[in-house]
């Protein structure tokens, strides 16, 4: 079987007693990393859950590692990696103990995307994890227009108006929001 765990064997005949073997098959020794969390989407500004960085063998079975193993964390992107759930200890790397099959650690990043974060340590096959950061709640509005300077007389270009939130990250807005245009003192909006 390519699954540890324990078995209980049997053969069977007519007319004889029932023969039992309790059998154990163990994890094969440590191939890659595994990352895994319980939610793949966070909002911008907040620290993720736990992130755990497991140690698996080639059949996924969690696998101890024999020694301290050093673990690079990357894909971090504008974000960072943080050793407690507050996300204030910021990391680059953790290490897994020995005789130990997993780690945790925490993800934040203040800017709305799609990250792969992966785990990396000598030997071993990367694990990766694919993470959203979603905009947080609206909290501003933001003009933009291509070209800020017109001629007398003339017509601007498109101005755009963006909500967004806190970090500057486009947010839409959760219904019908009324704008209102102001100051235009010796011209019209259109």
């Amino acid at each position: 079987s390519n699954s540890a765990s324990a078995y209980t064997l049997t053969a069977d005949a007519a007319g004889l007693t029932q023969g039992t073997l309790a059998l154990t098959v163990q994890a094969a020794s440590v191939a890659k990393l595994v990352l895994s969390v319980g939610s793949s989407s966070i909002t911008a500004g907040n620290c993720s859950g736990a992130i755990t960085v497991t140690s698996k063998d080639t059949y996924d079975n969690t696998s101890a590692v024999a020694g301290l193993t050093a673990v690079t964390l990357g894909g971090a992107g504008a974000g960072s990696f943080y050793s407690d759930n507050a996300c204030t200890a910021t990391t680059s790397s953790v290490n897994i103990a020995a005789a130990s099959s997993s780690v945790v650690v925490y993800y934040k990043s203040n800017s709305a995307s799609a990250y792969t974060l992966t785990a990396d340590s000598a030997g071993l096959t990367q694990g990766t994890l694919a993470l959203t950061v979603n905009a947080a709640a609206v909290s501003k509005l933001v003009l933009s227009v291509g070209s800020a300077t017109i001629t007398a007389g003339s017509c601007s270009g498109a101005i755009t108006v963006t909500s967004k939130d806190t970090y500057n990250n486009t947010s839409a807005v959760s219904g019908l929001t009324a704008v209102t245009l102001g100051g235009a003192v010796a011209g019209s909006f259109y």
